[in-house]
């Protein structure tokens, strides 16, 4: 029986996706708890009172990979575009496309498995083999780290899309205390948010 996740817990994959999504996401980690490993996904594990920026950070922190489901809603959200980043800093993205999102050739190379046009079936086995490729902290090949040069660049030419339905969308607008109990981790995402004028 699966075990609902919280923070304090060590977990395989932390599965980042925007709302409209959360079928996918559903199977997504069916898919990746079916072969045995452990998922944080917030329609599963976040309940309505919790601190959504908290748990984030928490699962950002206590994932050894987060797994990016790409729609083209996805680059329109600030939660995604923030978890995105830091797991690029952290060397631990995995990306599937589940729908075309129109990326331009640079950002498509980050694509680590286009499920885009696949039944089920197949869809889930090239989600495991990309899945069980990745090394978890008992062993493996160490991860490719983005540097934060490398990040900042590409956020300066991002396919993050829609800036107005983020500025006039309350729910892809997330207030973050950065006051002293803030954690480091929302004190980073709060400070990027500020200087690329997200607030």
């Amino acid at each position: 029986m699966r075990r609902t996740w919280r923070p304090g817990s060590q977990i395989d994959f932390f599965i980042s996706y925007r709302s409209d999504a959360s079928r996918h996401a559903t199977w997504a980690s069916e898919i990746v708890e079916g072969a045995g490993f452990s998922t944080a996904v917030q329609v599963k594990d976040f309940r309505p009172d919790d601190d959504f920026a908290r748990l984030i950070d928490e699962a950002l922190r206590s994932c050894s990979w987060l797994l990016a489901l790409l729609t083209p809603s996805y680059f329109s959200s600030m939660w995604c575009r923030d978890e995105w980043e830091e797991a690029s800093l952290r060397g631990k993205l995995i990306t599937a496309q589940l729908e075309p999102c129109g990326l331009d050739e640079a950002w498509s190379e980050l694509v680590d498995v286009d499920l885009v046009g696949l039944d089920a079936d197949p869809a889930g086995a090239a989600l495991l083999q990309v899945v069980r490729s990745k090394p978890l902290p008992w062993g493996g090949r160490a991860p490719r780290i983005a540097s934060a040069e490398r990040v900042q660049e590409m956020s300066r030419n991002p396919p993050w899309r829609d800036r107005a339905e983020i500025a006039h969308n309350p729910q892809t607008r997330p207030g973050i205390d950065i006051g002293p109990g803030a954690s480091h981790e929302a004190r980073k995402i709060a400070q990027r948010r500020f200087e690329r004028g997200d607030f």
